[in-house]
């Protein structure tokens, strides 16, 4: 096997990488829509089946299989290097109807193009050309999951215990505007809260009232002034409803909270506030539920992760992208919980634009030529033979652990197609204990969206499910991450 088989044999499949892009962005697959998830995970084993790839699926009653692949050595007993990504989306169903996948000029549009359907596709063809061509120093494994937009319930024990037992992590979520990768995340809380007040009439019995909306006002007040800008931690409740007419103060109200941090120091402090704030009564004879519907943890530097990045930079500029830097995002991601038990994630496909608005896109490249600039990273950066191009790599090669996570430096995570990145301390996976968690019910008891919907129906107010939350007019809330419409893939008129 030689490089330039694998990089001009990647080159040749710009047609079925869109081919195998167009047929799962096809397909609805919703994070609470299992059917669809897994009619996706599907397709992409047919791939496996064709090309000779062992594959086996993990199965989960609620959400979709995992899906795993791996490509190895016969009797090599080394760690793997894991290829990460999730197949499901924002959308709910009949959008991929609404709106199939196309191609305009030199982009491609549909449900989960970017986010992150191409980044699979392009996982699986760097998996594909080495199970060809043979070369890989190390097994490679694929994990292909199914709920990371609502923040991987039933996806997160499995990224764990197979972060665990890799050497790196690759998470192909979408590249950034600029080019460049990322080099540190965000935590994330994702939370519900429900507020019951008393129903009465508010002209004959105002007195008699209690009003969950006020005491909603209040609580959201007191919620937001938590914000600080200087540190990265900001609140935002971003969805809420209540009341049952406009004569009658309101019985109940509810309300979801996203909790964004830097720090991992920072997590305690914060919920400790907030459960304050819900336990505190500012309308005398209410009262208040909290419920945490997801997290993501933080991706945050340490040493090894700053001289992996400096290792992808060198193998980078050989690769000719020359301005290559690090930048940091506020969104949070799976990365984050393999970094969070010691494993080194880049995560990166084909570079994003307009992270917020209708029309998300992905400019300039391609999925062929990231997946051919991740080949080098691991052709390069997992041998010993040509630990030239990735100088220093191989003293990092065989460690079980690395060191502690400096506070307030955020650790590496990738967006731009190659590698890097040590994993955090396991004490920053910590939760800390919630007062108010032993006395609330379970989350789908204290969800009101359905009977908004059926409001919002009988109204004639058109509404769209999405991640099991509500899409208004042009806004978009996920609980899970940050949640896009519209999506593009850039395909050049060339290979």
């Amino acid at each position: 096997m030689s490089q330039a088989q694998i990089t001009d044999w990647l080159a040749t499949q710009r047609q079925a990488m869109i081919d195998l892009l167009r047929d799962v962005v096809n397909i609805d697959s919703g994070s609470y829509d299992k059917e669809g998830v897994d009619a996706v995970g599907a397709r992409f084993e047919r791939h496996f089946a064709e090309h000779g790839i062992p594959f086996r699926r993990e199965s989960h009653g609620t959400f979709g299989d995992a899906i795993h692949a791996e490509v190895a050595k016969p009797g090599s007993n080394e760690k793997p290097v894991l290829l990460m990504g999730h197949r499901d989306t924002v959308f709910g169903k009949g959008e991929a109807g609404r709106r199939p996948f196309t191609i305009q000029g030199t982009r491609a549009y549909g449900p989960g193009v970017a986010d992150m359907k191409s980044g699979v596709v392009m996982n699986i063809f760097v998996a594909t050309a080495f199970h060809k061509f043979g070369g890989n120093p190390h097994p490679i494994k694929l994990l292909i999951t199914s709920d990371e937009e609502i923040g991987s319930p039933s996806s997160r024990p499995v990224i764990e215990r197979e972060g665990r037992s890799a050497r790196a992590v690759f998470n192909s979520e979408p590249g950034r505007p600029t080019g460049n990768i990322v080099t540190g995340r965000k935590g994330g809380i994702f939370m519900h809260f429900a507020i019951t007040g008393k129903a009465a009439h508010s002209g004959a019995n105002f007195a008699a009232g209690l009003s969950a909306i006020g005491e909603l006002a209040h609580k959201i007040v007191h919620i937001h002034a938590l914000t600080d800008l200087d540190k990265g931690i900001t609140l935002n409740v971003g969805l809420v409803s209540g009341g049952q007419s406009v004569n009658t103060t309101a019985p109940y109200a509810e309300g979801q909270i996203d909790l964004r941090y830097v720090d991992p120091a920072d997590r305690a402090r914060v919920m400790t506030a907030i459960e304050t704030i819900i336990a505190t009564p500012y309308v005398p004879g209410t009262s208040a539920m909290l419920t945490v519907k997801g997290e993501f943890v933080p991706v945050v530097q340490s040493a090894d992760s700053n001289a992996l990045f400096e290792n992808y930079q060198a193998a980078a500029k050989q690769a000719g992208l020359t301005t290559l830097q690090g930048e940091f995002s506020g969104g949070c991601a799976d990365s984050g919980f393999t970094a969070a038990v010691g494993r080194r994630p880049s995560a990166g496909s084909a570079r994003s634009a307009d992270l917020r608005t209708r029309r998300r896109n992905i400019s300039s490249s391609t999925a062929s030529c990231r997946a051919r600039r991740r080949w080098r990273w691991r052709f390069c950066g997992g041998s010993r033979t040509h630990s030239a191009v990735m100088p220093g790599l191989s003293r990092l090669r065989g460690r079980s652990r690395f060191g502690e996570a400096k506070p307030g430096h955020p650790r590496l995570s990738g967006n731009r197609g190659c590698a890097w990145m040590a994993g955090s301390s396991p004490a920053m996976t910590r939760r800390e204990p919630s007062r108010i968690a032993r006395r609330i019910r379970p989350a789908e008891d204290l969800d009101g969206v359905a009977r908004h919907d059926r409001m919002a129906a009988e109204h004639g107010i058109g509404v769209e499910r999405e991640i099991g939350d509500r899409e208004r007019a042009n806004r978009v809330e996920g609980p899970g991450r940050d949640a896009f419409h519209h999506c593009s893939i850039a395909v050049p008129a060339g290979g």
